[in-house]
């Protein structure tokens, strides 16, 4: 709607949007948003946003009433909330705003804030050792950061997600473990409440066999992929030699729709040492495409047509391969065609027919 455009433009509403987003909260749950601003820390970031709000509904006297009517007959709960005095004007209005912007238009704002030990390369930073990691996010320095978002991760128990859990594990001490941190997602340790959701069941809760693991780790410069017809979906592989390092990389793979402007994939870098069988590098990433570099990507094999590439995680140092296939498991969204390329349904590489591309 043209009447909120104005706040998006605001970089504060913008992070107070995506701090709220972090915490699990959707457009409709204003009343819980209401009374978490109160606590510390948490206040300081939404209480920016609030303030922006105020000043914009001042220098513009007829906002406000536009917007409770489009309230009054587009949202009911939300103008409901403001008639009894339940909630403030403007903490009604933050909340619904999160219904009119996605993560990736926050990315594209340049709203991302990165600690100053970020490499410059990669834009991660690197942990420490020991028990850093909670359900929510990670300890670091004297602050506690709340995951990124695009770790899509399973994140409502008691334990650190299995993604998590894995890379914990294998920052061993003589191995690095790097992650992508944003202070717009921080608080400091002091100010660090926990938030607790109760699920009869966890996805990630399955159990993983990989006894009967298949893998052609020999070949190179070979392409493989999974796919599954219902769905168009799939995951492709790509191993290749570089520089005497052979590279093993898997991206993700929805069908290319015409009407869909941007796609999110995937990705997943590793380097893989033959003469001791294990990994030295494993790096997990998004691949950004507009429309048109997708359609080429999705008919073609792992190449370069992303418009933008995200660095997330990467650990430097010894893996073993049963740590590497968690690693893509617990990662990448479909468990069962993954689980296929591991027991040696593996096929050549599937293309869209012809007339996709343009």
């Amino acid at each position: 709607m043209e009447i909120f455009k104005i706040f998006l433009r605001i970089p504060s509403v913008v992070r107070a949007i995506y701090f709220l987003r972090i915490w699990g909260y959707k457009f409709y749950t204003v009343i819980p948003i209401s009374k978490a601003i109160n606590q510390n820390g948490y206040k300081e970031k939404i209480g920016k946003a609030i303030r922006s709000i105020t000043e914009i509904l001042n220098d513009n006297k007829n906002l406000k009433t536009e917007i409770l009517e489009y309230f009054s007959s587009e949202e009911p709960y939300h103008y409901m909330l403001i008639e009894e005095g339940r909630v403030e004007f403007e903490i009604v209005l933050l909340s619904f705003l999160m219904k009119e912007i996605n993560l990736l238009q926050i990315f594209d704002k340049e709203i991302e804030m990165l600690p100053k030990e970020a490499d410059e390369k990669y834009g991660l930073v690197q942990l420490g050792k020991g028990k850093i990691f909670t359900h929510e996010g990670v300890k670091f320095r004297d602050d506690f950061y709340y995951f990124n978002p695009f770790v899509r991760l399973e994140i409502r128990g008691i334990e650190p997600p299995k993604l998590i859990q894995t890379l914990s594990k294998c920052n061993t001490a003589e191995n690095s473990l790097l992650l992508r941190l944003d202070c717009n997602l921080s608080v400091s340790l002091s100010d660090y409440k926990p938030i607790y959701f109760e699920y009869f069941e966890v996805y990630y809760g399955k159990e993983i066999n990989l006894d009967n693991f298949e893998f052609p780790f020999s070949k190179n410069d070979t392409y493989f992929c999974v796919f599954n017809p219902k769905t168009m979906k799939k995951i492709q592989f790509r191993l290749s030699l570089k520089e005497d390092k052979k590279w093993i990389e898997v991206e993700e793979l929805w069908n290319y729709k015409e009407s869909q402007e941007i796609y999110i994939t995937r990705y997943l870098h590793s380097i893989y040492d033959d003469s001791i069988c294990q990994f030295n590098h494993i790096d997990g990433s998004i691949n950004v495409y507009m429309n048109k570099e997708y359609n080429k990507r999705y008919a073609s094999q792992i190449s370069s047509h992303a418009n933008s590439h995200i660095k997330l995680w990467l650990i430097k140092g010894l893996i073993d391969i049963k740590d590497w296939a968690k690693l893509i498991l617990y990662y990448f969204d479909d468990y069962d065609l993954l689980i296929d390329a591991f027991t040696g349904k593996l096929t050549e590489e599937i293309f869209e027919e012809e007339l996709y591309r343009k």
